[in-house]
């Protein structure tokens, strides 16, 4: 029912909803202020002073809601404290309303019953979700502020004034391709928004309450990143029984110029299909669409949490119709396309997917059991592990341990690659070179083999030449020739044997045993050799003596190293 009346300042014709009545409002001609009137009654005109007119006398209409009860449950507002309505929206049984507080100067949103709704059960309706919003105090969960009687006698309640716009309008540009949402919206960013979403019911569940109208339109996303769950019109507390008594139907196919796409967004369903059904369809869970209303508790609010992230993948709603039956009908029989089958062009990630259809399954035992486990299965995909509902194999868990840590595994990416291009290089350049350097080889080994012969032959006369110098009683020379007969040939026996005379001579006998045992291997049966080695072992034992001396000189004697026998043995003849 609406008023019909003429601005007190300009005359300009208006015509306002009867449940404004008493609130002040600013006129769309002259833009100055003035209160509703009661009906037949002029309007009270409120100076910038605040002063009433007082030529003018207000008369507040007697409402509907004062036959009923909620007059005894509600406060009556504080005449003048809320200013300047201006219409927001409306929906279900209540208008939404942008006014001022005057004692705090701030704007809020006021929720007022429509006027031919104000009896009854609706009026408890309304009072109930005001109570129960304004019970769940969570940043996700728009706050209610006061809860009343409006001077009419129309029931409202004020909240938080929400900035930004609804996740269904966000989504609706994002499939529109606007490029500034694109730019803006990406699947990090609408998964964050979901997941306060979750957070919100999760925190419902744990007082108790379901929401049971979850979609996209009642998501509420601020400019700076805020997210928020309204419209608890529905809501149930968990072990109540649903409300049988009469509640608003409302047809929503009464206008034939509306879509059915309109049609879905614009309300909530609340009709009658083998039981009562109150919800939106193709957010709805089965239990819903089909009334079986003692199946609801909070896989039905998981159901719509699925549906919303549905819609966000995909940009479409979940469940598809051609009417709102069809939608209900293929909803009770869980006939939902995979959003990756419904959309392969958006690439949606098999995780995401199976997280959905989990979430939206038929039977509410296959839905996850809690909030909270489809919030974990969110945070999983964001941190690039695998979810519960993918059943991801040993490969995927792979895939997803190398995406987690990209910088590590691109480093030895990287490192490997260079490696390859080295060695690739290296062999390159090797089997390039591989014939000269076959031939340098085979000249060096020549070589080599030529420089060996040439001090194979040169070591005995080395050893001629010590002899030379040892009958001349130059020993010191004598060494350095036997020991570079050695290096020529190390297995030449004549330089073992010369080597160990000399060290014998020097009386170093332990030195001289090894090279004693070396020419005895090759030459067992020189005798005077074998002597030599049993005095240098007995000389390593005990300390230098003439008698010692004496016989080495016996043995130097018989090997021709006669001056170095008379120089152990002086009074040898």
């Amino acid at each position: 029912m609406s008023l019909k009346f003429n601005c007190p300042h300009c005359d300009q014709h208006l015509e306002i909803e009867d449940e404004l009545v008493g609130m002040q409002l600013d006129c769309p001609g002259c833009k100055r202020s003035f209160t509703v009137p009661s009906p037949a009654v002029n309007p009270v005109v409120t100076s910038e002073t605040g002063e009433k007119s007082a030529k003018l006398i207000s008369l507040e209409r007697v409402s509907l809601a004062q036959d009923t009860e909620i007059t005894c449950l509600l406060s009556q507002e504080q005449s003048g404290k809320y200013q300047s309505a201006r219409p927001l929206g409306e929906g279900g049984m209540k208008v939404i309303l942008k006014v001022r507080d005057k004692d705090t100067s701030r704007d809020i949103a006021m929720a007022v019953m429509q006027g031919d709704l104000q009896e009854g059960d609706s009026a408890i309706r309304f009072v109930r979700e005001a109570r129960i919003t304004a019970n769940l105090e969570h940043p996700n969960i728009v706050p209610v502020h006061e809860l009343g009687l409006s001077i009419s006698g129309a029931p409202f309640f004020t909240m938080k004034l929400v900035g930004g716009e609804d996740l269904h309008k966000i989504i609706g540009k994002l499939a529109a391709g606007d490029p500034a949402y694109c730019r803006k919206y990406n699947l990090q960013l609408l998964l964050n928004i979901f997941r306060k979403v979750c957070d919100a019911v999760a925190f419902a569940h744990s007082k108790g309450i379901l929401h049971l109208d979850i979609k996209p339109e009642n998501i509420q996303v601020g400019e700076f990143g805020e997210v928020l769950l309204l419209d608890w019109g529905l809501a149930k507390v968990v072990g109540e029984p649903d409300d049988k008594r009469s509640l608003p139907v409302q047809v929503l196919a009464q206008k034939k110029d509306d879509t059915l796409e309109q049609r879905l967004s614009d309300s909530t369903v609340e009709a009658t299909i083998d039981g009562e059904i109150k919800g939106t369809p193709g957010y709805m869970a089965p239990e819903q669409a089909t009334g079986q209303n003692q199946l609801k508790d909070q896989r039905t609010d998981i159901y719509s949490l699925g549906g919303v992230l549905y819609n966000i993948l995909t940009y479409e709603r979940p469940v598809e119709g051609d009417n709102i039956n069809k939608i209900l009908m293929n909803t009770a029989k869980g006939e939902i396309i995979h959003p990756r089958f419904r959309k392969p062009n958006h690439h949606i990630p098999t995780a995401l997917d199976a997280v959905t259809m989990k979430a939206m399954a038929l039977k509410p035992e296959d839905r996850y059991k809690k909030v909270e486990e489809l919030s974990a299965e969110i945070d999983a995909y964001l941190g690039g592990f695998a979810t519960f509902a993918e059943k991801a194999g040993l490969f995927t868990q792979i895939r997803l341990l190398m995406k987690r840590h990209i910088g590590f595994f691109g480093a030895v990416g990287v490192g490997l690659i260079l490696l390859v291009a080295v060695v690739t290089g290296f062999i390159i350049r090797l089997n390039e070179e591989k014939e000269l350097a076959q031939d340098r080889l085979s000249k060096f080994i020549a070589e080599q083999d030529a420089r060996k012969a040439d001090r194979m032959l040169a070591a005995p006369a080395l050893i001629s030449q010590a002899k030379k110098k040892l009958a001349l009683k130059d020993t010191d020379n004598a060494a350095k020739d036997v020991d570079a007969a050695l290096n020529f040939n190390p297995d030449l026996p004549e330089a073992n044997l010369m080597k160990a005379q000399i060290l014998v001579y020097k009386r170093q006998y332990a030195d001289a045993i090894s090279f004693l045992n070396k020419y005895l291997a090759v030459q067992p049966k020189d005798n005077d050799a074998a002597e030599l080695l049993n005095l240098a072992t007995e000389g390593a034992k005990t300390d230098f003596s003439t008698i010692l001396a004496a016989k080495i000189a016996v043995v130097f004697e018989h090997q021709g190293l006669s001056a170095q026998a008379r120089e152990l043995d002086p009074g040898r003849k």
